[in-house]
């Protein structure tokens, strides 16, 4: 006995194979485009009391010890990290360095930066990719000088 598959057959099969090839071709493209992970290294300067050039970090009403000011100037402008970290302000007033090495593991999708995170500080752990080894309160930014365009921090 001999089976045929009709019209309406064929198209099913074509049906399925073209949706598995759109699935195979997503999979491969999230693989190779998205969420790649980077380790940038940088010589940054260090504020431990809060101190910047270009003057405050946090808002004029909040109370509390200072961050810690990771800080590098990039043309006429400044990329920074504020964090609160006692032991890591502690440790870098009692060595009196102006500036420190500072890795960060930037997060990007089709070669922009989508996010980052802080690494390391001098050798000191903050995190390894997505996981957090210092859980430690930060935040970051830019500081335009002089109406210059935004820099390229990472």
């Amino acid at each position: 006995m001999r089976t045929t598959v009709g019209r309406s057959g064929k198209a099913l099969i074509y049906l399925c194979a073209v949706i598995l090839l759109m699935i195979v071709a997503g999979v491969v493209t999230s693989k190779i485009f998205m969420n790649r992970v980077s380790v940038r290294t940088f010589r940054m300067n260090i504020a431990p009391a809060g101190k910047v050039p270009w003057g405050k970090v946090r808002p004029e009403e909040e109370t509390g010890p200072a961050p810690v000011v990771l800080f590098r100037q990039v043309g006429e402008s400044y990329c920074y990290t504020a964090l609160w970290s006692p032991a890591l302000r502690d440790r870098e007033i009692r060595k009196s360095l102006k500036s420190v090495t500072v890795e960060y593991n930037v997060f990007g999708d089709f070669g922009g930066v989508r996010r980052y995170t802080l690494r390391t500080v001098d050798g000191e752990p903050f995190a390894i990719e997505d996981r957090v080894i210092r859980d430690t309160e930060e935040f970051g930014g830019q500081v335009l000088m002089n109406k210059s365009n935004p820099p390229a921090c990472f």
